[in-house]
């Protein structure tokens, strides 16, 4: 696709995309985060642990929380930065 306008509409269109199913993924992450936190029965009873050094879940299950939110973060930098490149008039 030729610079212009269309190029960065799809730029847009593509940022706009990656941080909506980004976002769907820290959903899923933070649910996967809670049960390892709270339980299967989401009362903090019988917590999930490893089996031989009884380290709770939740603490691997944060990172991947963690991880998928920062990923978040950059990804609605670029589509900030997208949108404004898009509002800018041709130079």
């Amino acid at each position: 696709v030729p610079p212009g306008y269309l190029k960065r509409f799809l730029v847009f269109l593509k940022d706009l995309i990656t941080l909506g199913v980004c976002l769907l993924f820290v959903w899923y992450g933070y649910e996967f985060f809670m049960f390892g936190f709270t339980g299967p029965l989401g009362t903090g009873i019988a917590i999930p642990k490893s089996t031989i050094w009884r380290i709770s879940f939740w603490v691997g299950y944060l990172s991947v929380f963690l991880g998928l939110s920062f990923m978040a973060y950059y990804f609605l930098r670029d589509l900030l930065q997208s949108t404004g490149r898009l509002l800018r008039r041709a130079t």
